[in-house]
């Protein structure tokens, strides 16, 4: 990836920055910084850098693949789903995020959504419910 942004130009210009191997809240710190969180692949499972961005209070782009639109609704509120592969999509929803974020996206409202959906006391109730159910059951 490093040879690849040296041969189109882009270290030389500012574009993409290699930052290496950051801890956790180096990570959040950057992520606090930027504007929006692409994730643009094929496959994906349910990936956690999602909600690592709306814990950040980051809107996404991201490719409506599997579980995908779980975390990214479809209602635009938390950022923009593209098809997989449509790198013209991707590129006109990355300009609607980039000009619309401090209209359209609200990050205190994205942090506290991902914090009462995935942080440890949420997650923890929720499978104190599930344990419950089943209990109840027998």
């Amino acid at each position: 990836m490093h040879q690849l942004a040296t041969d189109l130009g882009l270290l030389d210009d500012g574009t993409v920055e290699f930052l290496g191997k950051l801890s956790s809240a180096e990570v959040a710190e950057e992520m606090r910084q930027a504007q929006a969180l692409v994730l643009f692949s094929n496959y994906e499972n349910l990936p956690c850098v999602l909600i690592e961005a709306q814990a950040s209070g980051l809107p996404a782009v991201a490719t409506a693949v599997n579980g995908v639109p779980e975390l990214l609704p479809n209602d635009g509120s938390k950022g923009l789903l593209v098809a997989a592969g449509d790198e013209e999509a991707l590129a006109r929803a990355l300009l609607i995020v980039l000009q619309e974020s401090s209209s359209r996206f609200d990050a205190v409202a994205l942090r506290a959504d991902a914090v009462a959906r995935f942080s440890y006391p949420a997650v923890g109730a929720a499978f104190r419910r599930v344990y419950q159910q089943i209990i109840l059951r027998q």
